[in-house]
């Protein structure tokens, strides 16, 4: 059999990761991922073979037992494409990085011909920190998104995702950290109009999460509600770190509380969401 094939089997012996608080306990499935996916990344990197899941991390690879393969195929692909529009882009001086990226990068689709499976990835956007790339798995309702880290500065000196991997550069974001800090904030900090990312899985050098849609929160709902509340949390977050000496706290800081009302979506249930909540400093 396969490797692959074997991959859902390892969650009967993984080692179940209980991150314990005083009110709850949050648990993650630490395993490793497959050794050729994205081999030449995961060896430019300390913790590049961990990978950490969630329950629903796990029922997607359970569902989809062919998934890193072809992720790692159509993620070659719109690396590619995306290399191509950042050399265009450096000619071209009136048109915007977003317009061209867009018209660069189509859509790749990668299938398995035996089960059928397919990986569907397209361009989504670029943050500060990480590029973010809409994922579509044939068979699955929900969309999601994969996000890898991109160059900060200007947009002449970028590279493309796959190629700062590659380079083995080490100020990247640390995706699973990033994750279990998030949670974290969602257990500790209930509140009944903020979610937090519905995330699938996290490694050192990705994440994939639910993907939200594009409608954002009201202006006002952002200033009046999400700012105060990110800012309450940031200063009980710090007592938490440094008075009661948590670790998992060290150095975690809501992400939203200057300039981000980009980095909320609203549900159709009228709750929000915050797709880009921490910093790991």
């Amino acid at each position: 059999m396969h490797k692959y094939d074997l991959f859902a089997s390892i969650f009967s012996i993984v080692i179940m990761s209980q991150m314990v608080d005083k009110e709850s306990q949050s648990h993650y499935v630490e395993t490793k991922l497959p050794e050729d996916f994205l081999v030449d990344v995961q060896e430019q990197y300390e913790h590049g073979t961990s990978l950490v899941l969630t329950e629903h991390g796990s029922g997607l690879l359970e569902r989809n037992p062919h998934f890193f393969p072809l992720l790692t195929s159509a993620l070659g692909n719109i690396d590619l494409s995306i290399g191509n529009a950042i050399s265009v882009q450096a000619g071209i001086v009136m048109r915007s990085f977003e317009d061209i990226l867009r018209e660069k990068t189509p859509p790749e689709t990668s299938v398995n011909e035996e089960t059928k499976e397919s990986v569907t990835i397209s361009y989504l956007g670029k943050g500060s920190q990480s590029w973010a790339l809409l994922l579509q798995v044939g068979g699955e309702d929900q969309q999601y998104v994969i996000k890898l880290p991109c160059t900060k500065g200007a947009y002449l000196k970028l590279d493309s995702p796959l190629a700062l991997l590659r380079a083995g550069k080490q100020d990247i974001p640390d995706y699973a950290r990033e994750m279990m800090a998030s949670e974290n904030i969602e257990t500790e900090f209930a509140d009944a109009n903020l979610h937090m990312p519905d995330y699938l899985m996290a490694s050192g050098f990705f994440s994939i999460a639910r993907y939200e849609g594009r409608k954002e929160i009201p202006v006002v709902a952002y200033q009046r509600k999400m700012v105060p509340l990110g800012q309450k949390i940031a200063t009980e977050i710090s007592v938490k770190a440094e008075i009661e000496n948590r670790k998992e706290w060290d150095g975690v800081i809501p992400d939203w509380t200057i300039g981000k009302h980009d980095a909320f979506r609203e549900r159709e249930d009228g709750s929000y969401v915050c797709i880009d909540p921490v910093a790991i400093l």
